[in-house]
């Protein structure tokens, strides 16, 4: 599949929409550092000779670099730019794909000569003339493996389009966003933020300085090697000279990417762009967007809602993406946050060079020993397509969380403890035995506690869960053969009081207003219980309410249809995280619940 554009918030910081890119195929490398376009033009593509300001516009248009295309061409060239031949759609217009001979430049039938991307600009469109000629300007003088290529441009009447290179791989927010290509294994992400370093670097150390400005995970394309190139230079600015620390300028760039000095005063120096590759760089990590309308509070922003996460080793993995399931080194983890923390610092100064940044990243990619280090979870765990919905309007489930079963983190932080809360089996009865994927996920030694509302039903149930921890609490369901378990029980892990009752006692099931009166009989913050078979979580002011369903999926008196459903509860202090793993189509889906405790009162955030 070609590139594809989104409709990123883009272009002025207040929410208006900039260019997006899309570009094709890669072009070859001789062996003597140096790149043949087509039709035999060879330059260099470490080229780092300044960039002459100002030049007029017949001085840009008359590179010799590039091809000037009449429209008639590039009509022929896409299929008159036929629907079938668009790429992708932004705010600037549209892209398309198209074939040209690699020697002529003329136009070829599909399938034969180059592929390229023609980038048709809307007249209306947020990419004016003015980005349509810097961007023609910036391609056209400065070649790096890391910079897209700019084939020509076409301008005819009120026709503005550019010519790139085709990127079969499209853009690096198609494919951690969007739904469709494989997710990127966490090498591949360290490819391409080096690749997307190198490029940056390339631009900041060029004899004349280049700030790119408007750097996102939109704009880095990806070929057909996962090699990162940096595209759409429309709002590039030359940096500042001699004494100079910076430059001011109208406010442009993305949302949720801009430097926060930049956005306040205008003032763009080539740290501005390290501070959006810090944004980036979470975005690789966490696999979230930079801004997220869809989510609520501080989660909205993804610098805001990381930080706390990255200063503290042990929690790191909270934020990691749930896509990677689990598969990255704890080592190199913790490297990239560190860095994408050393790139957000709020004092510009204190950011590193890019070209620093590039080191750091080498090390990560480093051989290692990852076999000692490599993080698993033993099932796939991916981020759930839906929220459950909730019995409050208060009560929120915050998707996309996984919880990676990590040793080390039990060993360095004494006071985090996980907790497995079970529902009802109903084994061998109801069902035959717990989803082979649930199993494959509860490995021995993992989680410090096992609460269970009951229903085993047989010994060797309970002989399982002992196995997977021997601390373990049970209370009896109306099949359970085991009269020694209580009706109800309570506990105390840490700074919360826990209860557990099996529910067929609460009439009518499940009824809320019950268990919150049980729940105070009881004093506890936390009361889990079951019967109902179906998740179910809620906040009142006397603490929460979980129910964790049926781990087997067994079908109840009140509904057959039945999702197999478990929670891990990880208390640290006065938090503590549900995690609720339900199998939906034969797939684990996971979302997360926050609650916090207070002196007095219970909040779930």
């Amino acid at each position: 599949m070609g590139n594809c554009l989104g409709n990123s918030n883009s272009a002025q910081v207040d929410n208006a929409n900039s260019s997006h890119n899309t570009s094709g195929a890669s072009k070859s490398s001789s062996k003597n550092g140096h790149s043949t376009s087509p039709g035999g033009l060879t330059i260099s593509i470490f080229s780092r000779k300044s960039i002459d300001s100002p030049r007029s516009e017949g001085e840009i248009l008359a590179s010799p670099n590039l091809k000037a295309f009449s429209f008639n061409e590039l009509k022929n060239a896409t299929r008159n730019f036929r629907p079938d031949s668009l790429l992708g759609e932004g705010g600037f217009g549209y892209v398309f794909k198209g074939w040209i001979d690699d020697q002529t430049f003329a136009a070829t039938r599909p399938g034969s000569g180059m592929v390229v991307a023609v980038k048709k600009l809307k007249p209306e469109g947020f990419q004016g003339h003015k980005e349509w000629l810097t961007e023609v300007n910036y391609l056209g003088q400065l070649h790096h493996p890391n910079l897209v290529k700019l084939v020509g441009y076409c301008l005819d009447g009120e026709n503005r389009l550019l010519v790139y290179e085709f990127m079969p791989k499209g853009s690096l927010e198609n494919h951690l966003f969007r739904r469709g290509p494989q997710p990127l294994s966490w090498a591949i992400r360290i490819k391409v933020a080096i690749g997307a370093a190198r490029g940056l670097s390339f631009l900041h150390d060029a004899e004349s300085q280049v700030i790119y400005r408007d750097f996102k995970a939109a704009n880095i394309l990806l070929d057909a090697d996962f090699n990162a190139k940096l595209s759409d230079f429309g709002l590039a600015k030359a940096g500042p000279t001699g004494d100079k620390t910076h430059v001011s300028t109208q406010v442009m760039g993305t949302q949720g990417y801009a430097a926060p000095e930049y956005v306040a005063t205008g003032r763009l120096s080539a740290k501005s762009d390290v501070y959006s590759f810090g944004v980036v760089m979470l975005e690789l990590i966490s696999g979230r967007r930079a801004v997220d309308k869809t989510k609520v509070g501080i989660e909205q922003t993804l610098v805001e809602w990381a930080r706390p996460y990255l200063v503290d080793k042990r929690k790191l993995f909270r934020i990691m993406d749930t896509k990677l399931e689990g598969q990255y080194p704890q080592k190199g983890a913790l490297m990239a946050a560190t860095l994408a923390l050393q790139c957000l610092n709020g004092d510009a100064k204190a950011r590193p060079k890019m070209s620093d940044v590039l080191n750091t990243l080498d090390q990560i990619r480093a051989p290692r020993d990852t076999k000692s280090e490599q993080q698993s979870l033993p099932s796939p765990v991916r981020r759930s397509p839906r929220s459950h919905a909730a019995d409050s309007d208060d009560f929120q489930i915050l998707k996309g969380f996984c919880f990676p079963y990590r040793s080390d983190i039990v060993e360095e932080e004494e006071e985090m403890v996980l907790v497995l809360a079970l529902g009802d089996l109903h084994i061998p009865h109801r069902a035959s035995d717990l989803p082979a994927k649930f199993k494959s996920m509860l490995v021995p030694g993992k989680i410090q506690h096992i609460i269970c509302t009951g229903n085993l039903c047989i010994k060797e149930v309970h002989d399982y869960l002992k196995s997977l921890c021997p601390d373990m609490h049970i209370t009896r369901g109306e099949y359970d053969e085991d009269a020694r378990y209580p009706e109800t029980k309570t506990l105390t892990i840490g700074q919360f009081k826990l209860g557990l009752c099996h529910g067929h006692q609460v009439i009518p099931w499940g009824d809320l207003d019950s268990l919150a009166m049980l729940q105070r009989q009881l004093d506890v913050d936390i009361l889990v219980t079951g019967h109902t078979h179906q998740f179910k979580a809620y906040k009142h002011e006397g603490g929460v309410v979980i129910n964790p369903g049926s781990a087997t999926g067994a079908y109840s008196s009140i509904t057959y249809d039945v999702n197999p459903s478990f929670v891990l509860m990880d208390i640290d202090g006065l938090r503590v995280v549900v995690y609720v793993y339900e199998l939906i189509d034969g797939e684990v889906k996971v979302d997360k619940i926050d609650f916090k405790k207070t002196a007095t009162t219970q909040s779930a955030s």
